[in-house]
């Protein structure tokens, strides 16, 4: 009975919510008349629910596969290029592989590199015995020039010489 009792209350707010005859009536008096009808049945006394409409509810862990169509972009990408042409030797990682930074991509052939190190040393060394002398005869200049014995143009062009 108590679910009849509720059907009745629902329908009788419905209709005289949206009863069009009623278009005439101001806004007010149709909320006052909802107000009313919802006290009525709240007077009336407590809800009760049959035991087939009542179910206990618990924390239940869900697991959903989603299936979709397309193509995959990573969030991050990066394209890499080597600074100097090389033949590559090993390649660690495939296309799409998530790396981690330290991780080891690629190895290349490393002679070519060594050389170019080996001359990159010997020019540096040639470079540093240039700036020796150089500094040597700018030190006999200025002793010389101290003594009044040579000209302003060799002091000069031997301060050139140890700052090229």
């Amino acid at each position: 009975m108590p679910s009849q009792e509720c059907s009745w209350a629902a329908a009788l707010l419905f209709f005289m919510y949206l009863d069009p005859t009623r278009g005439t009536v101001d806004a007010n008096e149709r909320v006052k008349d909802i107000v009313a009808s919802a006290s009525a049945l709240q007077a009336s006394g407590p809800l009760e629910l049959a035991q087939t409409e009542v179910t206990s509810v618990e924390p239940v862990s869900m697991a959903e596969r989603l299936r979709v169509s397309g193509e995959l972009q990573p969030i991050s990408r990066v394209v890499m290029r080597a600074r100097s042409a090389g033949k590559v030797l090993d390649l660690a990682v495939r296309e799409g592989e998530r790396v981690r930074a330290g991780d080891v991509i690629l190895r290349f052939e490393t002679d070519d590199l060594k050389s170019t190190l080996l001359e990159c040393d010997s020019d540096r060394d040639a470079a540093e015995a240039e700036l020796t002398l150089a500094m040597q005869a700018l030190s006999r200049i200025e002793q010389l020039d101290a003594k009044n014995v040579t000209s302003k143009e060799q002091l000069e062009k031997a301060s050139r010489d140890v700052a090229s």
